[in-house]
């Protein structure tokens, strides 16, 4: 039931804020009428506890989580403050956060904000939706008492128009929350929120379920969340039934699949819910945008809904997390912190427009994962978690290892280091490799320039060069429908596997590869970026892109030409791939000028014998052979242009080198 005037609590003196502009204070806990209207903290000095609107109370939230959680998983980083305030706040005369892009007030009620004598590209499109108070009844279980406390179901303000109208109908606040509670509220502020526009009404937001086309997981909603039933229903379901199985294809659980045994835990650990409810939002959402669609207010809505759930999940995660006693680490909570850090907010904006994947790409929706932007905080942080735990190999939680090392493998492909766990297949070395032989193309003359490499280059690259040779065979067998009833799971573990032997091969700096060190890590450097073309696609002109065709074009000019007077075709190979690795790049045009002559001492003038020659080592013609034809137009064009004069129009170069083998 509601409060009314008689049931209300009252402050012995005026709040901070009504004393300091000397205006008279209705003294109301815990927020005073004047500050609950202008969004603002209230603060007496004479109770123990006392807070304003409960947007405040969110914004409060989220910073002491960033300042706690850094130290385990880092959020965010520190936002950008505007000296002046925000025009609309000017304007209004109202307080201004002075964040950059957005202050808070206008995050809050969904205006554009625009600073004078910053650059903006705001539109109305881009504005969060406005503020609504709950719309539906909810309950939450109080401390100490044996009932339940309702909330009222009659509020629904607007406050997109002016954020100073006084908020109508009666909203209960309690002065001794926990943090747990406080998250909880900021849940119920926003559960109700929902558009009430025509194209919304049209168009079902995929957050929601479809009573007629879903099945309840749950019926009775024992659910440990305070989203509505619907939203929790359809993307809980999509996470456990379709997205994390898909990652894990094959995996089993004492004979079944583990989506049962994900449920139970998840339902007995409310952050790894939490994370999983947000991974399947996250993913949910990622996916409509890959599919073209146009961003619409139902998709405005579900990015609206998708920070909230982000923010219930790690605050969560962050209650459950003690750093002075690790034991409160579990298999759950490692868990929960993978499932956020695999999906963030922020991802390579140019990334899709330039993703030529391979046949097989995308198992373990790795065309999904290889574009996202790895925060170190967030590596730091899980790496800290599974030492607390006691190690890789003490974690029990079915798929938490497999998981860990597809993570692992991403997090050092985006980073060119040596993988940090070990892999965990069943897969041997020995085994892999016959299986691959099998379809590896070789006759007579590739045999003999393959005998060659061997008299060159220590085993274990060459083992890799064979892998990579055998898994692209089988590629092209696969696309050309000579290998349908390949078994998906054994191909995943031998790709995972290829690529962490290709991410783990010694650099020359390990000093085990005898003298030809510049030669040996220029083949290394080009496996590696075929690996990324291939194998594990990562969109060209992302990182580490850029930083490979540097440090190739380094190991290239350092390295003797005499050195590749036995194997000049393994030159052409290596400029090849990092010609096509150097796209958009300043060292596009130093590829392009040295395949140019490689090309003429070899006697190569056409497109088809220079894709005859690739083949004799490793090519495959998605995505190879398109990149490698743009880059054969390029090299026709500009093969004689100074350098001075080549402006490369795509990507970036890192001005601090990341050395692979770290």
């Amino acid at each position: 039931m509601a409060n009314t005037p008689s049931d209300r609590e009252y402050a012995t003196k005026a709040c901070a804020a009504c004393r300091s502009k000397k205006r008279k204070c209705d003294r109301v806990l815990p927020a005073c009428t004047r500050c609950a209207r202008l969004f603002q903290n209230c603060q007496y000095d004479s109770e123990p506890y006392s807070r304003g609107f409960p947007g405040l109370v969110a914004e409060e939230i989220s910073e002491s989580l960033a300042s706690h959680f850094q130290r385990i998983v880092p959020t965010e980083q520190a936002r950008m403050k505007s000296r002046l305030a925000c025009s609309k706040c000017r304007v209004g005369k109202r307080q201004c956060s002075k964040d950059v892009p957005s202050c808070k007030r206008c995050v809050r009620t969904g205006s554009v904000c625009r600073y004078d004598g910053l650059e903006h590209e705001d539109s109305a499109d881009t504005a969060l939706p406005p503020l609504l108070l709950p719309s539906v009844g909810v309950t939450e279980l109080v401390d100490g008492h044996h009932g339940l406390r309702s909330y009222p179901t009659n509020v629904e303000t607007d406050v997109s128009e002016d954020p100073d109208v006084p908020i109508t109908g009666d909203i209960e606040y309690r002065t001794d929350c926990t943090m747990e509670e406080i998250a909880k509220r900021v849940s119920l502020q926003y559960q109700g929120y929902e558009h009430t526009s025509a194209v919304t009404r049209r168009t079902p937001s995929p957050l929601t379920i479809d009573h007629t086309s879903h099945h309840y997981l749950d019926p009775f909603h024992t659910y440990p969340s305070n989203l509505s039933r619907e939203t929790i229903t359809r993307t809980f379901h999509y996470s456990l039934q379709e997205m994390w199985p898909r990652l894990f294809p094959g995996l089993k659980h004492n004979g079944k699949s583990f989506t049962h045994e994900w449920m139970q835990l998840a339902l007995a650990c409310p952050p790894l819910f939490r994370a999983w409810l947000h991974s399947g939002a996250e993913h949910l959402l990622m996916r409509q945008r890959a599919s073209g669609h146009a961003p619409s207010p139902t998709s405005r809505r579900d990015t609206y809904e998708l920070l909230l759930m982000r923010q219930d999940a790690i605050v969560a995660l962050k209650n459950a997390v003690n750093d002075d006693h690790p034991n409160t680490v579990t298999d759950q909570i490692i868990m929960a912190a993978f499932a956020l850090a695999l999906h963030p907010h922020e991802r390579h904006p140019v990334a899709a427009s330039r993703m030529r994947t391979a046949p097989l790409s995308n198992l373990q929706w790795l065309t999904r994962f290889t574009d996202i932007v790895i925060l170190d905080g967030h590596v730091q942080g899980i790496r800290h978690l599974v030492q607390a735990r006691g190690g890789f190999e003490k974690l029990e939680m079915p798929g938490l290892l497999e998981g860990l090392s597809t993570w692992d493998l991403i997090t050092s492909t985006k980073m060119l280091t040596k993988p940090f766990w070990p892999r965990r297949t069943k897969l041997q070395l020995d085994s892999a490799a016959k299986f691959l032989a099998k379809y590896e193309h070789t006759d007579v003359t590739i045999g003999d320039f393959h005998a060659l490499l061997w008299s060159e280059f220590p085993h274990s690259i060459m083992w890799v060069f064979h892998a990579l040779r055998g898994y692209s065979s089988l590629l092209e067998g696969y696309s050309d429908g000579r290998l349908s009833d390949l078994d998906l799971g054994y191909i995943l573990d031998l790709r995972n596997l290829i690529h962490y032997q290709v991410l783990s091969l010694p650099s020359a700096r390990d000093d085990k590869v005898g003298n030809a060190s510049h030669k040996y890590e220029s083949f290394r450097l080009a496996q590696t970026i075929y690996s990324l073309l291939v194998l594990f696609p990562v969109p060209l002109t992302t990182t580490p892109y850029p930083e490979l065709a540097r440090l190739l074009r380094y190991e290239l000019e350092m390295a003797s030409k005499d050195g590749w007077a036995r194997i000049p075709t393994l030159l052409l190979w290596i400029l090849a791939l990092g010609g096509i690795a150097a796209l958009g790049t300043p060292h596009r045009l130093w590829f392009v000028q040295k395949l140019h002559m490689q090309l003429g001492n070899l006697g190569i003038i056409s497109w088809e014998g220079f894709v005859h020659i690739m083949g004799t080592l490793i090519w495959l013609n998605s995505p190879c052979g398109i990149e490698g034809l743009i880059l054969w137009k390029e090299i026709q064009q500009h093969g004689h242009q100074p350098l001075a004069e080549y402006k490369p129009t795509l990507g970036l170069v890192h001005d601090e080198p990341v050395r692979l083998g770290n």
